[in-house]
């Protein structure tokens, strides 16, 4: 009988949980230095949203979001969304700043896109929607 496993990376702010076939796969290299740079990055930990983290990986796949009982206030993936763009910034300008982005007006403008699915688990309100194409 062959049975799934959950697997984290080790990332001391970043740390995400796998589930299912290649899970181990998913968040192995989470520490490598490759990619982009973030305000969360120390040593000796790797690039928290580099190109071998899972959130980038997720992208790269194309996987698909979850969210359940949150609002877009505590979407931590919007970070990757501004970790690319603040490095495309850094290309042009070595000293750009880093810029958090309006969650609350990126999710009413996800949220009229069409391109999620709503609902309920219990009380909870929940979207469900694909990465790469919101």
């Amino acid at each position: 009988m062959r049975t799934n496993q959950s697997k984290f990376t080790d990332h001391y702010s970043h740390s995400v949980a796998s589930f299912g076939k290649n899970a181990s796969d998913f968040v192995a290299d989470h520490l490598s230095q490759e990619g982009y740079r973030s305000p969360w990055d120390l040593q000796p930990w790797g690039r928290t949203y580099g190109f071998q983290s899972p959130m980038y990986k997720a992208y790269q796949r194309d996987g698909k979001l979850l969210m359940l009982g949150v609002d877009y206030q505590s979407l931590t993936y919007i970070h990757l969304v501004e970790v690319i763009y603040w490095n495309q910034r850094l290309d042009e300008n070595p000293d750009a700043s880093y810029i958090a982005l309006d969650r609350p007006s990126l999710g009413r403008f996800w949220d009229k896109s069409g391109k999620l699915t709503r609902g309920q688990i219990g009380d909870a309100d929940c979207r469900f929607f694909s990465i790469r194409g919101s």
